[in-house]
């Protein structure tokens, strides 16, 4: 058992190192010949980014990570390293510290998703004016943190169920809603949700942000706020949308569906 699991692992590692030495030749050639000095990413939830870190230093190049998700939590599985980082606040620091990630430089930023102010200032006050005009009085903003297996899609089934029913017993209710992936809404919410969602919107007081990008939505969080009184996100385990909303004046609440007490969020409330 011993040497069958002596050479499982050196297959295994044997393929990772073949794997390593492909992606670097590849990112090494591509930083080269566009002479790319600064590589800035967000993208630390692969290993990718070590070897992109190698390729881009092995020409006295610069690799730096900015935190585009608030992590509520110290995760061993997101080890990162990099020449800098942006971060968040004083925490991310502390979770640096307990799982062992490796950077030269750190700089406290705050929060680097209020750069679409004006913008959002224009087209939240014309979603708003659109739903008062359809007689809402008070406006919801639904924050959807997109869900990958039937569990999950159950759990965002009877947050927006609930939301949706409620809209349509009160008149003056009015609802934005912001899902993290509206091209795959449809599909999580099923068939039965889908129409209740598109009844919902016939009322003039129901609007979907549905822009999507590759990894998440097109929408900045902030114009979801402003267009509403409150805010409500699905899902405490990945927060950012929350903690926007809040930073943008506005009411928030979050829902624990999992339990996650050793979120950071616990600890200062």
């Amino acid at each position: 058992k011993i040497k069958d699991m002596n050479y499982s692992e050196n297959q295994e590692i044997t393929k990772l190192t073949t794997e390593y030495q492909k992606e670097f030749f590849y990112w090494n050639n591509f930083l080269k010949k566009h002479n790319i000095k600064i590589f800035l990413t967000w993208n630390k939830y692969t290993n990718r980014h070590i070897l992109i870190k190698d390729a881009i230093n092995n020409f006295d190049g610069i690799f730096a990570l900015w935190e585009r998700s608030f992590d509520g939590h110290a995760n061993p599985m997101l080890l990162s390293v990099s020449d800098i980082v942006f971060r968040c606040g004083s925490w991310s620091f502390e979770y640096d510290k307990l799982i062992g990630n490796k950077f030269n430089y750190g700089v406290k930023v705050g929060t680097l998703r209020d750069y679409a102010t004006n913008q959002a200032n224009i087209k939240s006050k014309e979603i708003r004016n659109s739903l008062h005009k359809a007689g809402a009085k008070k406006i919801i903003a639904f924050f959807d943190q997109n869900s990958g297996n039937k569990i999950e899609h159950l759990n965002q089934q009877e947050g927006y169920k609930h939301i949706l029913d409620l809209l349509l017993e009160n008149p003056e209710l009015g609802l934005v809603i912001k899902p993290k992936k509206s091209d795959t809404l449809s599909d999580r919410l099923g068939i039965e949700l889908t129409e209740l969602l598109e009844q919902a919107k016939k009322t003039g007081r129901c609007y979907l942000f549905d822009s999507s990008g590759k990894n998440q939505s097109n929408v900045p969080v902030i114009m979801a706020a402003k267009c509403a009184d409150i805010g409500i996100h699905s899902n405490l385990h990945a927060g950012t949308a929350a903690i926007e909303c809040a930073l943008e004046g506005k009411p928030t609440l979050l829902v624990d569906r999992e339990g996650y007490i050793n979120n950071k969020l616990y600890v200062l409330e």
